[in-house]
C-alpha cells in the first residue's frame, strides 16, 4: 500500500512536472499554429504538406542532436550552419562527376568532411584553449569561405546528379520517406546513449565542472573533441542529405540554416 502511494505521488508529479515546463507553452503555440492552417489555408492540413514540412526538420533534427552533445560539454558550435553548405556542395558535386559509384560514396564522403572540419574546431577549442564561441565563430566563415572557392559559379542541380542520389531523401519505408526515418533513428541513438551510457555521464559532468571531471579521472579533453567531432560528421550526413532534399546545390547551400537551427534553441532556453 504504502509503495502503491508513492508511485502515485512521483506519477503525479512527474505529470505536473510537464505541464508546467516551457515545452509543453511551445506545444500548445504549434498545435494552435496547426489547427488555424488547417481551418483557414486550403490544403494545409494535407498529409503530403506534413511530410514535406518532416522531411525539412529531420535534417534539422540530425544537426540539432550533434550540436546538443557539444551544449552538454560546456561548449557551443556556431558554425555548424557552414558546415552543412560546404559538405552538401562537396558530396553534390562528387556524385554528379561520378554518377556510377554507390550512393553510399558521397554520403561517406561527407559525412568524412564534416568530421574533418569538427577536428579543426576540437583542435582550437581542446588543443589551443580557444573559447568555442569564439573558435566557432570564426570557422563559420572561414568553411563558407572556403565553400565559395570550391564552388565558385558552379550550380549542382536535379538533372546533374544520379537518380540515386536523389532516392536518399525520397525513397519510402514503409511510405514514409528515408530520410525521416533517418532522422528518427539517428535521434533515438543518441538519446539512447545519453540515457543509458557511463560514457554519458563524464560528459555531463565534464559540462557540468571541467576541472572536478578532470580532479575525478575524466578524460575531458578527450570528450570535448569526441563531442565536436561527433556533431560535425552529423553536419556532413545533414549536408548530404539537404543536397539530396533540394536537389539544387550552390556555394551558398543552407545559408538560412544558421537562423533555422538557433532559433529554436533559443526559445528553448
Amino acid at each position: 500500500m504504502f509503495i502503491s502511494d508513492i508511485r502515485r505521488r512521483a506519477i503525479s508529479t512527474s505529470k505536473l512536472r510537464l505541464f508546467n515546463s516551457r515545452e509543453s507553452g511551445l506545444l500548445v503555440v504549434v498545435l494552435a499554429v496547426v489547427i488555424l492552417g488547417g481551418l483557414f489555408i486550403s490544403g494545409f492540413a494535407r498529409p503530403s504538406n506534413f511530410e514535406q514540412v518532416l522531411m525539412s526538420v529531420s535534417i534539422l533534427l540530425i544537426v540539432a542532436v550533434g550540436e546538443l552533445l557539444v551544449m552538454i560539454s560546456g561548449n557551443i558550435d556556431i558554425s555548424v550552419g557552414s558546415m552543412v553548405g560546404v559538405c552538401a556542395f562537396v558530396a553534390a558535386s562528387f556524385a554528379a562527376d561520378n554518377p556510377e559509384v554507390s550512393v553510399l560514396v558521397p554520403l561517406a564522403l561527407g559525412a568524412t568532411l564534416g568530421l574533418a572540419l569538427g577536428a579543426v574546431n576540437g583542435v582550437l577549442v581542446v588543443v589551443a584553449g580557444v573559447p568555442s564561441i569564439m573558435a566557432t565563430l570564426g570557422t563559420l566563415y572561414v568553411f563558407r569561405g572556403a565553400d565559395s572557392l570550391i564552388a565558385g559559379s558552379k550550380q549542382i542541380t536535379a538533372s546533374t546528379v544520379p537518380e540515386s542520389y536523389l532516392q536518399l531523401a525520397s525513397a519510402r519505408i514503409f511510405g514514409v520517406s528515408v530520410l525521416i526515418w533517418l532522422g528518427i533513428g539517428i535521434a533515438l541513438a543518441i538519446g539512447i546513449w545519453l540515457r543509458h551510457t557511463r560514457s554519458r555521464r563524464h560528459l555531463y559532468a565534464v559540462g557540468i565542472n571541467d576541472s572536478a571531471a578532470v580532479n575525478a579521472g575524466i578524460h575531458s579533453r578527450r570528450l570535448v573533441f569526441g563531442a565536436f567531432a561527433a556533431s560535425s560528421l552529423l553536419c556532413g550526413v545533414a549536408g548530404t542529405l539537404w543536397g539530396a532534399r533540394f536537389g539544387t546545390v550552390t556555394a551558398d547551400a543552407a545559408s538560412g540554416f544558421d537562423f533555422k537551427f538557433w532559433l529554436p534553441w533559443l526559445l528553448a532556453g
